[in-house]
């Protein structure tokens, strides 16, 4: 699970490390599989630099996702500035306050604890798909909830999903037009928009983003395929 660990918090240091976001949550089952089927991945810190005491650089972490819709992409410090965030989104507690060896990923199967109606029916929807719903106030507590590594959003939840030939993550969270637009959508170049009026909703190989005006939803899907 400590490997567990060091993937999400991949995913939500990118400010503070100075990395590139990636489109792929990375996350390492464990087996048996031989080491000539993995790939001769560089050591975590030649390609993420000092991760800062947060995340130890000699964990075994490669995985067949590694280099999966990897994004060309560092955001910058918004000083908590963009339009309606703070009504969204909460500071990241600092990495170092966090005891990392006591954690274990924890998922929920009583998805009343989503309190809002809309966000809870999405929860099922992907539930009863096989996905593995992640405990919200988990990714509250460690700072893994989407965002940027500085500011992260405070209602909705992510989810995951393993099968025998793909990885997929969703990410499902209240927000405003601007915000989905600066988190869900600017990072993925070379996608494909539509916009029926409520639903605004791009798309990409292994990649969808839609935000619903009606309910202010976001939601990102993002799918790594073996």
């Amino acid at each position: 699970m400590k490997r567990n660990m060091l993937i999400k918090t991949l995913g939500t240091v990118t400010l503070l490390v100075s990395i590139c976001i990636t489109g792929c949550h990375i996350k390492v089952e464990e087996d048996d599989e031989d080491d000539d089927d993995k790939r001769d991945l560089p050591p975590a810190e030649e390609v993420f630099g000092d991760l800062s005491g947060c995340i130890s650089a000699d964990e075994n972490w490669e995985s067949e996702c590694y280099y999966c819709h990897m994004q060309d992409h560092n955001f910058q410090s918004t000083n908590g500035e963009l339009p309606g965030q703070l009504d969204y989104m909460t500071l990241v507690p600092p990495c170092d306050s966090i005891d990392w060896d006591s954690y274990e990923i924890s998922y929920i199967s009583d998805l009343s604890v989503i309190a809002n109606d809309d966000l809870r029916a999405i929860a099922e929807e992907y539930a009863s798909e096989g996905f593995d719903i992640v405990d919200p106030s988990q990714d509250q507590e460690y700072g893994l909830a989407s965002g940027d590594g500085e500011y992260m959003f405070t209602n909705g939840f992510s989810g995951e999903h393993l099968t025998e030939d793909a990885m997929e993550y969703i990410h499902v969270y209240e927000m405003n037009d601007d915000l989905f637009e600066y988190y869900f959508v600017e990072p993925y170049p070379n996608t494909e928009c539509s916009d029926d009026g409520t639903v605004i909703r791009y798309t990409a190989d292994g990649y969808v983003a839609e935000y619903n005006r009606d309910t202010g939803i976001g939601f990102l899907y993002t799918g790594c395929f073996f």
